[in-house]
């Protein structure tokens, strides 16, 4: 990516052509209408008007894919369909992908092919594993009835999100690595307000455990949080690494934390202990851990005094919590389908009727085990716990490989931010969801892409040097 270096520029010119900033707000717009529920005709209208602006900057369509991660759970009525924003953008990317691909001769085609659709083999052999364990787990299931279950969340949550990692590849390959951050952070930014919005006037929270929780556009504070607490980490990371933006990321970080303490989850706080340790670690900053230690100890020392019953709850009706009543119940589940697990999307239709205990009776509604590991084995079977396995060997080795780069450079400073990112997921996923939901599968491929570019070898350029200046 070529660094421009006038200062009179803004920092979203400098990080997106015109042609890039007019067709992204062309994309937002569109998608904005389109959650208000328009008529069919409008419908129609503003999806080829996508289209286009699409077709015209894919890197734009790629930045409306992470802005609208956070829609998901707000269905967009197509004739007798209902399709979620994210669905759509990801449609609209690879099909403006596709169309500039069209135009170029062959050996372009093949480059293509071979840097964008095939990236690096491991990456893509693991998406291609998913997708094949996801398909034996459509005859495998424990109750067959509700195989639909199954074929949806194999096309939202395995599928379609490697849409994202292609388009992360192809965007990144050419317009460097702002138009996802631009995506993700301007959108997080506008949930990170509502949410906070939320809890000072009363509206719109969820009472839980005494204390009002902000949900934003989710339908509760948890997915809230492992949404925020992913991009919070990225934007941190940028704001410590990258000196040149640091004016610019620092409100927009406090913006996110408040946002975060705003769902008031204690998993999240998690996510953020794990990732920010990441990061210090990888970028060698020994004296940050002075801090880390402190604000660890004054974060808990806030949440209890503002939240006690909260952070202290167990969430069942009994002394054991609510968590500890859910994975013993899955270790059940898992002994009576212990190769193939119960299929994907299946957990609650097993669970209620043959596995809640009556302590965890509260929780009997719940869709997954809130653990990774048992979440896996459960929707995928021990296959896919050895993908999971392979998942995390790759993601450490990528690490290790970051802290032996001495480039800071654009690539480095943002697969840093996307390993915090991650890594905050697996950590916060020990005990809540980790992968399996649209948004979460979406921003983990994004992360991947970004990663995988970051690693990958390349001759050191003068514009390494000015990315920190």
């Amino acid at each position: 990516m070529k660094v421009r270096t006038s200062h009179s520029a803004s920092p979203i010119r400098e990080m997106l052509s015109r042609r890039d900033i007019v067709a992204l707000a062309i994309l937002v717009g569109s998608g904005l209408c389109l959650i208000l529920g328009p008529p069919l005709a409008v419908v129609a209208f503003l999806l080829l008007l996508a289209l286009a602006a699409s077709i015209v900057s894919p890197c734009a369509a790629t930045s409306a894919v992470a802005a609208s991660v956070p829609f998901v759970f707000h269905p967009i009525s197509v004739r007798n369909a209902e399709f979620s924003l994210l669905e759509i953008m990801l449609v609209m990317g690879c099909a403006g992908i596709a169309v500039r691909t069209v135009t170029v001769d062959q050996a372009q085609l093949l480059q293509i092919i071979r840097l964008d659709m095939i990236g690096h083999w491991c990456v893509t052999l693991l998406a291609g594993s998913l997708i094949l364990l996801g398909l034996i787990s459509l005859v495998t299931l424990a109750d067959a009835q509700h195989r639909p279950e199954s074929l949806r969340e194999l096309r939202v949550v395995i599928i379609e999100p490697i849409a994202a990692l292609v388009l992360t590849r192809w965007t990144v390959r050419r317009h460097g690595m702002w138009p996802l951050v631009i995506g993700l952070v301007g959108a997080a930014c506008a949930v990170a307000v509502v949410a906070v919005g939320q809890v000072l006037t009363g509206r719109g929270e969820v009472i839980g455990d005494g204390v009002g929780r902000a949900t934003g556009p989710y339908p509760h504070p948890n997915n809230l949080a492992l949404y925020l607490e992913r991009i919070a980490l990225c934007a941190t990371a940028i704001a410590l690494l990258a000196r040149r933006y640091r004016r610019l990321m620092v409100p927009i970080v406090v913006l996110l934390m408040l946002g975060l303490l705003a769902t008031f989850s204690r998993g999240a706080l998690l996510a953020a202990i794990a990732g920010i340790a990441l990061l210090i670690w990888i970028s060698r900053q020994r004296h940050a851990w002075r801090w880390f230690a402190a604000g660890i100890v004054i974060l808990i020392a806030a949440f209890l005094t503002v939240a006690g019953n909260r952070f202290l709850a167990s969430g069942s009706s009994g002394d054991v919590s609510s968590r500890e009543l859910i994975w013993r119940s899955s270790l059940r589940m898992v002994a009576d389908h212990l190769w193939f697990g119960v299929g994907l999307d299946q957990f609650l239709n097993q669970y209620a009727p043959r596995y809640v205990s009556p302590a965890g009776w509260p929780e009997r509604y719940t869709s997954h085990p809130h653990n990774l590991v048992l979440d896996v084995w459960l929707r995928l079977g021990i296959a896919g716990l050895a993908v999971l396995v392979g998942a995390i060997a790759m993601l450490m080795r990528a690490i290790r490989g970051l802290r032996r780069q001495t480039i800071d450079s654009e690539p480095w400073v943002l697969g840093v931010a996307a390993s915090a990112m991650i890594v905050g997921g697996l950590a916060h996923g020990l005990v809540d969801n980790g992968f399996f939901l649209p948004d979460l599968a979406v921003l983990t491929w994004i992360g991947v892409g970004l990663i995988e570019f970051a690693v990958q070898p390349r001759p050191p350029t003068s514009a390494a040097s000015k990315w920190r200046t």
